[in-house]
């Protein structure tokens, strides 16, 4: 043990005085033995799941005979060195061992130096009795929160599904948009600023049905990562937060599957080995079956009277991911993915279709270089897309014909080659570089046809863009007792509409242990995304315009500032986190509609007539805490923040509060495991409850405070001639409204609470799981929107008590 420590924890100052005894060593048995050569052997060992480096495992050398040459221990960073006697035509086994990991050997030529890189698989051990933990506990900090997908479920979906993303809204500095949506405001900013990472690939349509859950199954995740601030230089064109999603690689010597039914989705899983211990292939699928429950419904209450009323929808996604282990040095992993979800809806006075989705391909490469040098590089091609076509009935004619229509939409090419070096210097400081360059085509689209009028605009470039980016980012790292990262990244844009754009980006952290249990935690982020997304609904679906930075719409930047405090804390079985930290960002070259009527359709010939450019603050103290009992866990988010706006054409130039400035956040999420025994069958058997608790202040809106009579547009009694016009804008030119300044009414508090119940049985070979969830448990009518008709005000709430049932068989 005293030995393990020693090369654990030993100085950089002690180690390369250990490796320059080592080289003099060798110079002295060299001349010392004149006719005999020795070559050496170097490597790294790393858990096979996370790459891991390992200390303390015992290498050893070996001849055919068993007879031992010799050897040593890997140190604080995996690596290890050997030398021996060079023997040509000889091969030699090398055998590597620890206490916590399946042994491995492998054999090696004894005629010239060899590098060697190591993967260690975790040992499985079966325990007659254990004490049995939550699994509730994340690893947090001020600006890190970590998670798994098994975590996730802690936040209780619409879907019933386990939902990566929709954890976020449980964590602090996070603003909820639509109720029940995936519409997620970090710190103040938009939605459209976050950027979320799945396998090493940013997604910009990343929702199903309309925002209610992710389009990323579950089952191929292993870890997500979400990070607020203090982000490596590594990830850029971002002005607000990021989320990075981890595939889970899975095992090339054993097949496993999973298939899980509810109302909204059913879902598929497998993945096999390919070639064992080489290959390996992960195939997962989703549909949603609610529309065809919908039409069904529809079917049944159909009048003969009414015009039938039409609907067609789907809902899917899939991924392919594969995994090839192609030697100890090299491994390579190919990844297809493809979401879709369509809706048509269509009655007697409109036919209104929406359509979003993603298609992506990915290849990546990674090449263990030497053992302290690594070799990454990666390139994909995405393809986004959203739209929106409304279609408008002449109610007063009889052949059905249209009146109006309206053409909304979005697409996105991209493709990307990265490549970056790793070079660690010590176990404990690390550099990571490289370039990056993505070529981007946008097609923002718009249409919009009055056939009355015979009236038709129309507005689709397609605008091109190029980006070259080269970063470096530095760690030094000593456990529990620091942890320092400083990047920089600069970026040149170059395109369509465009001068040439030369920027940079600066990111920092620090986290000081004052005591092993406790520290402080700054960060500093100057971030920058060279991209705009004009916001729909803010549900976190994909009805958004996504436009390049120019020269009339420059880049948007922020800056932000953390400083806060963390306490981690063991108390025989319960474990304890807490953190308390303030930040103050600083945001500018925002884009917004000026008049919401714009989040549906377009009053102007082009969206370039319809945004402004603003600059934007906010400022806010977060709390949050995480408790780890035998049965209970538990977690609790609490915001106390302000955000403003300010554009020149928009509340006359004053500053004004964000609509989703939601001044308290508080979120607790509990489980806790009512029942975990060995039943008659000797089969496993596990019962837990969830339930989590949503409260924030109302958003913020513009409501009508008065009306009054308009004045007559010249020309208006043309109408007499034939000429017709939308009943709305006959409205609009007899009846005009006073409206507040800009979302200066508050709405009432938001408040929700979820419940949910599992059952988990564990076979020999398999894990059923049923759950059982209701979301909105009360009913609460909570209002996204307040609206004046029929002579009294009237409250628009989007999701009422919603119960969902999972069942799931996995083998």
């Amino acid at each position: 043990m005293i030995r393990t420590l020693r090369f654990t924890y030993q100085t950089n100052f002690n180690r390369m005085k250990e490796r320059f005894y080592y080289t003099i060593l060798l110079v002295i048995c060299s001349l010392a033995t004149i006719g005999q050569e020795h070559i050496s052997i170097s490597g790294i060992v790393l858990e096979s799941d996370t790459k891991k480096a390992i200390p303390s495992c015992n290498v050893i050398v070996r001849n055919g005979q068993t007879r031992l040459k010799t050897g040593t221990i890997s140190q604080g960073d995996g690596t290890f060195l050997i030398h021996i006697k060079k023997s040509p035509g000889e091969t030699v086994d090398l055998q590597i061992s620890h206490i916590n990991y399946q042994n491995k050997s492998i054999q090696l030529s004894a005629d010239k130096d060899q590098q060697v890189k190591i993967y260690l698989k975790h040992k499985d051990y079966a325990l007659s009795n254990v004490n049995v933990y939550s699994d509730h506990l994340p690893e947090n900090r001020g600006n890190v929160f970590s998670f798994s997908p098994e975590q996730a479920k802690s936040s209780i979906s619409i879907a019933g599904e386990p939902d990566v993303i929709r954890h976020l809204s449980g964590l602090p500095g996070v603003a909820q948009g639509i109720e029940g949506t995936l519409g997620l405001f970090v710190r103040g900013s938009n939605n459209g600023s976050n950027r979320v990472e799945f396998n090493g690939v940013p997604f910009y349509s990343y929702s199903h049905l309309v925002g209610l859950f992710s389009a990323f199954p579950s089952e191929v995740i292993k870890q997500s990562t979400f990070r607020p601030g203090g982000i490596p230089a590594q990830s850029g064109d971002l002005s607000s937060s990021i989320l990075q999603i981890t595939k889970k690689k899975a095992k090339a010597d054993s097949l496993k599957g999973k298939i899980s039914l509810s109302p909204y989705l059913v879902g598929a899983y497998l993945a096999f080995p390919l070639k064992k211990e080489k290959v390996s292939l992960q195939l997962s699928t989703r549909h949603s079956i609610l529309p065809y429950i919908l039409n069904g419904i529809a079917d049944l209450n159909e009048d003969e009277d009414v015009e039938e009323e039409q609907m067609k929808a789907q809902v899917m996604d899939f991924t392919a991911i594969l995994d090839w282990q192609v030697n100890q040095h090299n491994s390579i992993d190919l990844m297809l993915y493809a979401s879709n979800d369509y809706f048509d809806f269509k009655d007697e006075s409109n036919q209104n279709k929406l359509n979003w989705g993603s298609k992506v391909a990915k290849l990546a490469w990674e090449c263990q270089l030497s053992p302290v040098l690594e070799w990454r590089t990666k390139s994909y091609f995405s393809h986004s897309y959203s739209a929106r076509e409304s279609i408008y009935f002449n109610e007063y004619r009889s052949d059905h014909h249209p009146e109006s229509q309206l053409k909304l939409g979005t697409k996105l090419n991209e493709w990307c080659v990265n490549s970056e070096l790793q070079y660690d210097f010590t176990d404990r400081l690390k550099m990571t570089t490289g370039l990056n360059y993505q070529n981007r085509a946008f097609h923002p689209a718009s249409e919009k046809t009055l056939y009355e009028q015979n009236s038709h605009s129309k507005s689709s470039p397609d605008l091109k863009v190029g980006l070259l980016a080269a970063y470096a980012n530095f760690r030094y790292h000593i456990p529990q007792k620091m942890e320092l990262m400083a990047g920089y990244r600069h970026t040149i844009q170059s395109g369509d509409n465009s001068s040439k754009v030369s920027n940079f980006d600066l990111r920092f952290l620090a986290d000081i242990y004052l005591h092993k249990k406790m520290g402080i935690e700054l960060t500093f982020d100057k971030l920058t995304q060279y991209y705009h997304v004009l916001e729909g609904l803010p549900t976190g679906w994909s009805l958004n315009v996504l436009i390049p930075s120019s020269d009339l719409h420059p880049e948007e930047v922020t800056k932000q500032l953390y400083a806060g405090f963390f306490l981690k804390e063991q108390q025989k079985d319960i474990n304890f986190q807490l953190t308390l930290g303030a930040y103050y960002r600083k945001m500018k070259n925002l884009l917004s509609y000026k008049n919401s009527i714009n989040l549906f359709g377009l009053n102007d010939a082009t969206w370039e007539d319809e945004v402004d450019v603003g600059k934007g603050y906010s400022y806010g103290v977060e709390l949050s805490g995480s408790l780890q009992a035998k049965k209970l866990g538990a977690t609790m988010a609490y915001t106390l923040s302000k955000s403003d706006r300010k554009f020149k054409e928009i509340n006359q130039g004053k500053s004004y509060p964000f609509k989703f400035d939601r001044r308290h956040i508080l979120n607790l999420q509990t489980k806790y495991t009512v029942a975990e025994k060995i039943n008659k069958k000797n089969q496993k058997v596990k019962q837990f409850v969830n339930a989590v608790l949503a409260f924030s202040t109302g958003h913020k809106t513009t409501l009508p405070v008065s009306s009054y009579q308009g004045v007559l547009p010249p020309y208006w009694n043309q109408r007499a001639n034939g000429w017709t016009l939308p009943i709305e804008a006959d409205n609009n030119a007899y009846h005009r409204q006073e409206m507040t300044a800009r979302n200066a009414y508050k709405m009432k508090d938001y408040f929700r609470i979820d419940l949910a119940y599992t059952f988990v049985k564990y076979r020999k070979k398999s894990k059923r799981e049923l759950s059982i969830s209701i979301f909105n448990v009360l009913n609460r009518k909570n209002p996204y929107l307040y609206f004046y008709d029929e002579e009294r005000w009237q409250q628009l709430s989007i999701v009422p008590i919603m119960p969902s049932v999972r069942w799931s068989l996995s083998f």
